[in-house]
């Protein structure tokens, strides 16, 4: 007879050598992924991950990219003990520094901490590239903003998702074409950690980076400035984009298009993801972010490097306020 859940994560305790360790759940993540932080006696903790829901591939790829992350000098939790089979993980515990909580508490760190998420950024963009990553080119990160009209437009019409999907490939491959460094693609305040008594790098503990690829070199950079959970201030913008702005100035593209080209992306991607959690799995908690998705889309599409695309997205979702043009 199959062990339920609590059975299952009570014997990986115990042959893991935390037997009767205390365990307090955390929040999961929209991949399924359950978390709980397990408390020794002696007030040690680590982390255990449950990932009996998500599909093996991305736990294998969890694995693979943090071994990759820590031989090039960056900070991903070590795995201390797993069961593939269970779907348990038992990795460190970098604590409740989460740079979205230190902001909040501390709102005078907000451009400090941007700071030190671009330094890794740079130095990750400096390391070669991870072996047997997809490449994320213009057609492919066009092609998985499809769950958008499939699941998030109001007015369904193949033809019009087929156009704006190509609309899309065209206006990356003009100012997004590159793809030659490692994106982690979940790059966020949510997602970093700031780790109190180490120095350089080491200071950033790195989270949820099992999807990564091979991407445009402000993929990340666009991941973490207009994250959906919160507005990064302007004074704080304004520093990370001319940090920057070389990076793509270099190569004769224009910088805001090519950043508001790729939040045009995400942000669909998001909002598709988002409708098919609640809509397909009964996970409504993410639609609380919508609006701020929204916004984001409107930002993007009011930059005038998106005017052939703009009408379609309008069509597809009347919601965003220019069904008219």
């Amino acid at each position: 007879m199959p062990l339920d859940n609590d059975q299952r994560r009570t014997a990986f305790l115990e042959e893991a050598g935390w037997a009767g360790a205390g365990i307090a759940h955390m929040a999961g993540d929209a991949s399924g992924r359950l978390y709980s932080r397990v408390t020794q006696r002696s007030g040690e903790t680590q982390i255990l991950m449950d990932v009996a829901n998500v599909p093996a591939r991305s736990t294998t790829d969890f694995i693979a990219v943090g071994d990759y992350l820590r031989e090039n000098g960056l900070s991903p939790p070590e795995i201390y003990c797993s069961d593939l089979e269970a779907g348990l993980l038992l990795i460190e515990d970098f604590g409740d520094g989460l740079f979205a909580r230190r902001i909040a508490d501390r709102p005078d760190s907000e451009t400090e901490l941007y700071d030190l998420a671009i330094d890794v950024l740079e130095h990750l963009q400096s390391c070669p590239r991870m072996p047997g990553l997809a490449r994320f080119d213009p057609r492919e990160a066009a092609s998985i903003c499809d769950v958008a009209f499939d699941w998030g437009s109001e007015v369904y019409d193949p033809s019009l998702k087929a156009d704006a999907l190509a609309a899309l490939e065209h206006l990356l491959t003009e100012h997004a074409p590159a793809a030659n460094v490692t994106a982690l693609r979940d790059f966020h305040v949510e997602n970093l950690v700031y780790r109190d008594g180490k120095s350089g790098l080491a200071r950033i503990g790195l989270l949820d980076f099992q999807d990564a690829v091979i991407a445009h070199p402000l993929y990340d950079f666009v991941s973490l400035i207009t994250d959906i959970r919160r507005d990064i201030g302007r004074d704080t913008l304004g520093h990370a984009q001319s940090r920057m702005a070389q990076r793509v100035e270099r190569d004769g593209l224009d910088f805001h298009a090519t950043v508001s080209a790729l939040s045009l992306q995400r942000n669909l991607r998001i909002l598709g993801v988002f409708n098919r959690l609640a809509k397909r799995d009964g996970r409504d908690a993410y639609l609380r972010f919508v609006s701020r998705v929204q916004v984001r889309l409107q930002d993007a599409l009011g930059h005038p490097a998106l005017a052939e695309i703009r009408p379609l997205v309008h069509r597809a979702f009347p919601q965003l306020g220019g069904a008219a043009e």
